[in-house]
């Protein structure tokens, strides 16, 4: 047993600041998800009034985490003096832009700008020389960098709550708290909630099978991560037929080729990992266990044995007691509904040369599928298509590989048959 009680180990120290204080109608950090009939909800996403906008955790110039809005866009490649050293940007993207100071493997260090006063001319980087450009008066204004100071300061948290499982939690200085993601606690490395034919289990990150050749069909015994992936056990290799848990052991020479053969195939990234790895059990992965209660049709799933409220509600899933199965929120034509598992209606094609279209779901486990969506409506699943089907790829007009199957479309379901959810601050 790594641990037989709640542990809490702190990871980053919030700065004293008196930037976490409530706004004029209440707290400035709210949490957000999803809120169904009955009152039952799920979601994990923190709003900042200030900004009338979502917000993530980030890393400031000075390395603390802040609650930072989301960016209308990334700052641009143009500037607002002659001597191209102070950045410009478009007003008409919106009120806050980024720029990305330093890649990280846990977060990002990034600053954020408003658009101050107009400029009438903007200057580029041509070859090394600042050439100004066009404009037209007003479009563009002086990048005015927003100060940290402006952005809710937080307290990165680590809750060890089972043997083999925590949780990131992120603290505002008002007691605020929202969800930063599960971990392995072996590894202290990400994972996430899936359903596996063994239960409810945190995979890790996806890996990519490795190749030996250019067309992909030289399989080999090793995996490709990320450059961030390098404390691992297991990974989670996706192929087109499969998703099925690795274990991984020695680190292999870096080189060959990786994809979705015959839909895709290219070279291995600079900064990818390579391992050598074994096929595993999902047994060996960190079980995660929910639970639901309640007499209404809706009914939410929390996380069991959670240490906070921010990490119960997390899941993201309900269960629709009317029919029986689970279902989670996806927004069809004009709102939220709580559908269960759904294939999505895309264009193939009955011909190779990708001519003749034909409107279909295709997937790996359509025994599992529930209701298709297509066009912002919900369908019932049709008959198995018999024909060969082929889709437009990377590679061109290639066949959709016998193992997966396709279903046609079927009659349309009404929405009033799904409980509608209602995106918005959680009571």
């Amino acid at each position: 047993m790594r641990r037989a009680a709640l542990a809490f180990v702190a990871l980053a120290l919030a700065a004293c600041s008196d930037d976490g204080g409530d706004s004029a109608t209440g707290p400035r950090l709210q949490a957000t998800g999803f809120v169904g009939e009955g009152g039952a909800v799920s979601g994990s996403l923190t709003y900042d009034t200030r900004y009338a906008t979502p917000c993530t955790p980030g890393l400031d110039t000075s390395g603390q985490y802040r609650c930072f809005p989301a960016a209308s866009a990334a700052l641009g490649e143009v500037f607002a003096d002659a001597a191209c050293t102070v950045p410009a940007v478009k007003k008409v993207e919106g009120p806050l832009f980024v720029r990305l100071v330093e890649s990280g493997c846990e977060a990002s260090v990034s600053e954020r700008f408003r658009a101050g006063r107009d400029v009438p001319t903007v200057f580029a980087l041509e070859d090394g020389v600042c050439r100004a450009g066009p404009v037209f008066a007003g479009a563009y204004a002086e990048a005015e960098r927003v100060p940290d100071a402006e952005f809710i300061a937080l307290e990165r948290v680590m809750l060890w709550y089972a043997d083999d499982l925590g949780a990131a939690v992120f603290r505002a200085a008002d007691g605020f708290e929202m969800f930063g993601g599960f971990f392995d606690a072996a590894t202290n490395a990400r994972c996430f909630l899936k359903t596996t034919v063994d239960g409810e289990r945190c995979l890790p990150d996806e890996a990519a099978p490795v190749f030996r050749d250019s067309d992909c069909s030289e399989a080999s015994t090793q995996v490709a991560v990320s450059r961030c992936a390098d404390r691992l056990r297991h990974v989670t290799v996706r192929g087109v037929c499969s998703v099925e848990p690795y274990r991984v052991s020695s680190r292999a020479p870096t080189g060959g080729f990786a994809g979705m053969p015959p839909l895709s195939c290219r070279s291995l990234e600079d900064d990818a990992v390579v391992y050598n790895a074994t096929p595993a059990s999902a047994t060996e992965l960190p079980e995660v266990t929910r639970s639901r209660s309640g007499a209404n049709r809706l009914q939410a799933f929390r996380i069991d044995g959670a240490p906070t409220e921010a990490v119960a509600v997390a899941s993201g899933a309900f269960f629709d007691a009317e029919r029986g199965v689970e279902c989670e929120p996806r927004y069809v034509g004009s709102g939220y509904l709580c559908l269960p598992t759904s294939g999505l209606v895309r264009t193939y094609y009955t011909d190779a040369a990708c001519e003749a279209p034909v409107e279909l779901a295709v997937s790996r486990r359509l025994d599992r599928v529930k209701v298709l969506i297509g066009d912002g409506r919900v369908y019932e699943p049709g008959e198995v298509f018999s024909g060969t089907v082929f889709e437009r790829g990377t590679r061109g007009c290639v066949e959709v590989p016998a193992c997966l199957v396709a279903r046609e479309v079927g009659a349309e379901i009404e929405r009033g048959a799904f409980v509608a959810l209602e995106e918005g601050p959680l009571p």
